[in-house]
């Protein structure tokens, strides 16, 4: 035999909270513990995929050029190699 009782919101609440229960919904996210965990996976994802771009790119056109601390590298698809000008030395860029 099941008895019910209609208890108020803000009962329901104090009530989850003596037993340890997580109450889930607005009233959980005050702290906006969600906004963060959604926040800090966008974040993991973009740093995850740096330099993705520009080897999809390389496997597509064959090369793409990258400029890391004013020298010019080569992207392939596999490896990445330093530029050179027709005289041997290093290319740099901006």
């Amino acid at each position: 035999m099941e008895i019910l009782v209609a208890i108020e919101p803000a009962s329901r609440r104090q009530l989850a909270q003596k037993l340890g229960i997580q109450v889930f919904g607005r009233a959980a996210d005050k702290g906006g513990t969600m906004r963060r965990f959604v926040l800090l996976t966008v974040v993991a994802f973009g740093v995850a995929g740096c330099g993705g771009f520009k080897r999809v790119e390389a496997s597509i056109t064959g090369y793409s050029f990258v400029c890391v601390e004013q020298v010019q590298y080569i992207q392939f698809a596999s490896g990445v190699t330093v530029a050179y000008n027709t005289d041997g030395t290093v290319k740099t860029c901006n």
